[in-house]
């Protein structure tokens, strides 16, 4: 029986890292900024899965015999009652290939490595492969635009590859609530499932650091059920997977890098370094920090509405995403520095029309929504200023989670 037959996808992704490129500069002043070529990216995107793999496979982990506390048990209660294996909230790791000298100049026939593999190019010498099953291509910020912007790029995609059996549903028009429900349902919705994920992503012992990222958050779901998921926005049937591990360091990580990034935020006269647990509590922070933009941009631009005069219908006048991450940085952190959400940036989004919806959703009960998103975008300061009080007195630090976040008032209110 074939992969197809059963309901699955052939495809798989190919991440190729080749060379130094203008990341590979040797010198030192490049060395001090953190810069890494391609191969260290590659050796730190596969140490980071194997940690991921092993944390998910073990007794009490997500994938392996549960236990009453833990990964395991969390989801054991999520997935009581379902009887399929529960799926990691990462890539799936096929293998990996290094394209030797001789294999791609005297065994390799390019044509036909473009016929067969689509078009793609083949492998650069000494090029590292890592290949992963296929999660499609959905990110997002895919939905950081108006739903008549979405709704009418699915179907242009349809129209463009000629209609007929075999593809997805066509999008769905929803109303706002069931647009705000589709991300913020506390089991099922967008933002809670990016928690849980992120959450498994630090109990392995691992900070992603590169959140942001346009790619770093993918919106999945079987093969089978991808159009339902993501064209008609049943929450039920998503998946969402962190990808993109090249940057991502282990939590309690006390490399000069990651040291001279905490001591930006928490200058100190002492000469003792920080303890693990201040570094911990530092690398979840700004992971923390780097999500709630992703939502804030998500949150703004699914909700909101076209520009008045309009953008036309396929959305071709309108930037995508509706904002991006760093705009929204920059008015938090330079623009509005030391006010809070609620009262700053909500002044600066209230007087936009189309965030007229996702304003409303955000004040409802008193402003829960602005101060759910406070925690996050400013995790990281919290956290610095955390350390800073305590002087490094790690039975004083207490941790902030991903876990946490997602039991937090705004994301309750919207259970079904």
């Amino acid at each position: 029986m074939s992969i197809r037959s059963r309901g699955g996808d052939p495809r798989c992704l190919i991440k190729e890292y080749a060379g130094a490129g203008s990341a590979g500069n040797n010198n030192k002043k490049s060395k001090k900024r953190g810069v890494r070529d391609a191969s260290a990216i590659a050796a730190r995107e596969l140490e980071a899965h194997a940690m991921l793999t092993a944390e998910w496979n073990k007794p009490g982990g997500g994938g392996g015999a549960s236990s009453a506390s833990g990964v395991g048990g969390f989801y054991a209660k999520m997935l009581s009652g379902n009887k399929e294996p529960p799926v990691p909230p990462f890539p799936q790791l096929l293998g990996t290939m290094t394209a030797a000298m001789a294999e791609v100049e005297e065994q390799l026939d390019e044509q036909q490595w473009r016929d067969n593999l689509g078009g793609s190019e083949p492998p650069r010498p000494g090029a590292q492969w890592l290949v992963y099953k296929w999660d499609g291509t959905t990110t997002v910020e895919s939905f950081a635009v108006p739903q008549s912007v979405r709704v009418a790029r699915g179907k242009a995609a349809r129209e463009a590859a000629g209609g007929g059996i075999g593809l997805p549903p066509a999008p769905k028009r929803v109303t706002a609530d069931e647009a705000a429900r589709f991300l913020l349902d506390p089991r099922e919705g967008v933002l809670a499932k990016c928690l849980d994920a992120l959450a498994v992503v630090h109990e392995a012992g691992l900070a992603h650091r590169s959140l942001s990222g346009a790619p770093s958050i993918l919106l999945t779901a079987d093969a089978q059920d991808k159009g339902a998921a993501l064209e008609r926005l049943t929450p039920s049937l998503l998946r969402v997977k962190l990808s993109n591990f090249g940057f991502s360091s282990r939590l309690a990580d006390g490399s000069p890098e990651r040291l001279e990034a905490l001591a930006r935020f928490t200058p100190s006269s002492s000469s003792s370094p920080p303890s693990k647990l201040a570094l911990t509590r530092f690398a979840v922070a700004e992971d923390l920090q780097a999500l709630g933009f992703v939502f804030l941009q998500l949150l703004l631009g699914a909700l909101s509405s076209p520009d008045e005069g309009g953008s036309s219908v396929t959305g071709a006048a309108m930037p995508s995403p509706a904002v991006s991450v760093r705009d929204l940085e920059r008015q938090v952190e330079e623009v509005f520095r030391g006010e809070p959400l609620r009262e700053g940036f909500r002044r600066y989004a209230a007087a936009e029309p189309r965030w007229a919806a996702a304003v409303d959703v955000l004040d409802a009960d008193g402003g829960s929504g602005w101060d759910f998103l406070q925690g996050m975008v400013g995790a990281r300061e919290a956290a610095a200023k955390q350390i800073r009080a305590t002087k490094n007195d790690v039975a004083a630090l207490s941790m902030q989670t991903a876990r946490a976040q997602k039991d937090h008032p705004f994301l309750k209110r919207w259970a079904k």
